[in-house]
Formats: structure tokens, sequence, C-alpha cells
């Protein structure tokens, strides 16, 4: 099995905090110059160049967007996680008799959904249907819950809630395409782990994303990334052990130019202020 690169082992949420940092540190900075520049001499402000003014307005009027939208997409996250919670609180029991269970922190819910996901935000348990669970075999069992227990290991519920609202509010600035490279690349690991755990076997964790969706489980979440959609880039992983480099790269490639062009806004503030 081939690793994972470089970039797929850095935590995602880690990266977009930093980006949206560089982004708004940038607008930022520039905007406060441009600020500071016109209420350092209030006599002389009807008589500032036009592009002080638009330099207010290009910065001001993003950064004003991107933090509104992120606010709302927060909102709306906890809004949504709320109804959840209401939803399946009641009918969550504790898994006692679990044969090879890798962790302890298991839950099992009678609803008719063919679902395993990790549930909470920071410290995150194993939920499972029993729908899923009695129709899976022991190897198939243990494929899923190993494949969780990645999503629990990497926190990813955290993290997919923290690129969500990025995406929300610095979509422009490249995170949304982050956030969706991230749906892809969070699926892959936990496939990879999942078959290390059955000694580099594929065929149990194939069997249980069959068992899913021939039974009219919910198809996986589309994402326009790398080799495609999270569906079809996870057979192509499974296939052939591929993952999307071209699309860590042109994140890479995106990071860095955001990070130039706001060194760039940064300097030029610099060299304004000190004129």
């Amino acid at each position: 099995m081939k690793a994972a690169p470089l970039w797929d082992r850095i935590p995602l949420a880690a990266v977009g905090l930093l980006w949206a940092a560089i982004v708004l540190g940038g607008l930022g900075y520039t905007w406060w110059s441009a600020l500071w520049s016109l209420a350092a001499d209030p006599a002389a402000m009807p008589a500032s160049p036009i592009w002080v003014w638009a330099a207010l307005v290009a910065t001001g009027g993003p950064m004003a967007w991107a933090v509104a939208r992120s606010a709302q997409a927060a909102l709306g996250y906890r809004r949504r996680e709320l109804d959840r919670r209401q939803r399946l609180a009641h009918a969550l029991e504790p898994m006692t008799a679990l044969v090879g269970a890798p962790c302890q922190r298991l839950q099992h819910c009678d609803t008719p959904e063919l679902a395993a996901f990790p549930w909470g935000f920071w410290r995150p348990e194993i939920v499972i249907a029993d729908a899923l669970w009695s129709r899976l075999g022991p190897a198939e069992r243990s494929a899923v819950l190993y494949h969780e227990l990645s999503h629990v290991r990497r926190r990813d519920p955290a993290q997919h809630a923290i690129l969500q609202v990025l995406a929300a509010g610095f979509g422009w600035a490249g995170l949304a395409k982050l956030f969706h490279y991230y749906l892809v690349q969070r699926e892959l690991i936990a496939d990879d782990l999942a078959i290390a755990a059955a000694g580099g076997q594929k065929a149990p964790l194939v069997r249980a994303l069959l068992a899913t969706v021939a039974a009219g489980g919910a198809p996986l979440a589309p994402a326009p990334v790398g080799l495609g959609g999270v569906w079809t880039c996870r057979l192509a992983h499974l296939d052939t052990a591929a993952w999307p480099h071209q699309e860590a790269r042109v994140m890479g490639r995106r990071l860095l130019m955001t990070t130039l062009s706001a060194t760039v806004l940064v300097a030029q503030s610099l060299l304004f202020l000190c004129h």
C-alpha cells in the first residue's frame, strides 16, 4: 500500500486556520494602515487620495463578508448539531458486547439508516446503527470499526466543522477547495487504517461498503476533488492505492500564493506608513 503524501499527514483544520489567518492578516493590516493614514490628520481627510479610500473598501469589504459568512455558517452548524443531538441522544445506548472492538467509546442506535459515524465534537465516540451492524459479518464489522476509529483519532468532527465554517467565509480565497479535498482525504486515511487492521486485506472493507450501498444506504457526499467524488475516489484508492497527489500540490501552491499576496499587501502598507 502506498503511503499518503506529506500534505495528508497534516491536520487540514490547522492548515485552514493558518490560511484564513494569513488572508485576514494581510487584508486587516492594509485596511488599518489606510484608516490610520486618514485618521492621522483629520483636516486632510477630504483631500486624501482616492486610492486610500479604495483600499479601505477593497480590504474592508472582503473581511466583513468573510467574518459575517463564517459566523452565519458556525451558527447554522451549531443549530444542525443540536437538532441531530435531540433526534439521536435518546436512542443511543452503549455497546458492551463487541468482539474485537478497537475502541471502548462505542454506542449503537436503533435507527433504520445504515450508518456508522463519529459522535461528538472534540472527543467523539463511534455510533453504529443496529440495521448496519446486523448486516455485517465479523470481518466487515471490524473494518467498519477501524474506519470510524480513524475519524475518532483524527478528531474529524471538529476538523469538519472548522473547515466547513472557513469554506463558507473564505471560499473565495481557496478554502472551499481545501474543504472539498478534506472530505476525500479523511475517507482515504480511514480506509487505509481499516485495511491495515485486516492485515492488508481489502475485501472486508469492500463488502461493508457494498452492503451499505446495496441495501439503500445514503450515498457518500459528493466532493468534486481530485479523482472525482468521494465515492469515486475511494473506489480508485481501493483499486490502485492512488492518492489525489495533483490536488495536494494545487493546495500547496494556493497556500503559497496566498502567503505571498498577504506579504506584498503588508509590505506596501509599511512603505506607505513610512512615507
